[in-house]
This record gives C-alpha cells, structure tokens and sequence, in this order.
C-alpha cells in the first residue's frame, strides 16, 4: 500500500471513530433530555377523574416511577384509558417507553396488575436509562 493510500485510510478511521464518538455523546445527551426534570407547566398531574385531581404532580421520570407505585389504581386505569402516560412521556422524549406504555391499553388488566406492570415498565427503562449515561 502506498503511503498517500495508508494516510487516506488513517484519516476515514479517525473519520469513522469522530462520527461514532459524536453519535454516542447525541445519545447520551438524549437520555440524559429522557431524565430531566420538566418545568411545572409541562408536570404530569395524577386524577381519579376529570376534575378530581388527586394532589400529586410529578416532574420527572424518576419521580413518575416512585408516584406509579403509591397512586390510587383508579387514577392508573383513568390515564392508561386517555393514554395521558404515554402522551407525557413522549413531552420527555422517549418514544419506545411512550410504546410500551401505549400496548397496555391492548390488554385487559385488573386495576392492580395494570399498576404492576406500568410501574415495571416504567422502572425497568429508567433503569436503563440511567446504566447508559454512566
């Protein structure tokens, strides 16, 4: 191989490691965007019904999962059935839990298995999230 030809193949690898490093740091910055803590206009609010709030405001993703495991069942299957959840969680940017949040609705649960496995689905991809941006 001739030194012109090595030369242009060093500069495509460093190329190809600059563009990969860069991809890894847009991911980072995403999940870390997935797990931010919102402003109080864009917090989720938990009903039992329409205009029958139940005082708890949650502003992150982190504090989403620790909330979906002490709130009335009522108030899970009252935003699971006006997919209010998933439609919160794509404001965070998270489209795949927005998903598996949505394909609940495609399932009959009793009130308390419905809290289970959304607080499991929740919890599983925070945990994800929060292993990756370390």
């Amino acid at each position: 191989m001739s030194n012109l030809a090595g030369q242009a193949k060093a500069q495509n690898v460093k190329h190809e490691v600059g563009k990969t490093g860069s991809l890894m740091r847009m991911q980072d910055t995403a999940e870390n965007n997935v797990l931010r803590v919102l402003p109080h206009e864009n917090a989720f609010y938990f009903y039992k019904a329409i205009g029958a709030p139940l005082g708890i405001k949650v502003n992150s993703l982190i504090e989403f999962s620790s909330k979906l495991k002490e709130v009335d069942k009522t108030s899970i299957r009252f935003h699971t059935e006006r997919h209010d959840f998933e439609n919160w969680i794509k404001i965070l940017g998270d489209s795949a839990l927005s998903g598996q949040i949505a394909a609940l609705n495609n399932q009959t649960l009793e009130p308390e298995k419905l809290q289970t496995e959304l607080s499991e689905i929740v919890q599983t991809r925070m945990n994800s999230l929060i292993r990756s941006t370390r």
